[in-house]
């Protein structure tokens, strides 16, 4: 039993680590497409809050949005032909394109709707 146990214990390691660092993880939505219209600092010195405002699309559910990043929380990546990198707070900036997928954070069902991100992917 224990040969059988050890091995599917680390089979089970594995895929859940591969999975937490594969930055499309996700299920692959896109709440908002669009361009960033202004950046505002948060009080804390970490946090930071975007204006997002893009057409409503097929595959998207969401024209404006004003959306928090926590750098803890928040997943930043640039896609560059195809091929994503890591990105940074400092990276999001006005009239940057990005597409935010909010997860599973509550949505405060305003005008624009306001969240947190879970990723935002720079589109260059």
């Amino acid at each position: 039993m224990k040969r059988i146990l050890i091995p599917l214990v680390l089979l089970l390691i594995i895929v859940a680590a591969w999975y937490m660092l594969d930055p499309l993880s996700g299920d692959g939505r896109v709440d908002i497409r669009g361009t960033i219209t202004k950046v505002t600092p948060g009080t804390d010195g970490k946090t930071v809050f975007l204006m997002v405002e893009g057409p409503l699309q097929p595959d998207t559910t969401h024209d404006k949005a004003s959306i928090r990043i926590v750098p803890k929380d928040t997943r930043i990546y640039i896609r560059q032909n195809d091929k994503l990198t890591r990105g940074t707070v400092a990276d999001l900036k006005e009239q940057v394109q990005v597409e935010v997928d909010f997860g599973n954070n509550p949505v405060m069902e305003s005008y624009p709707v306001q969240t947190k991100a879970k990723r935002v992917v720079i589109l260059k």
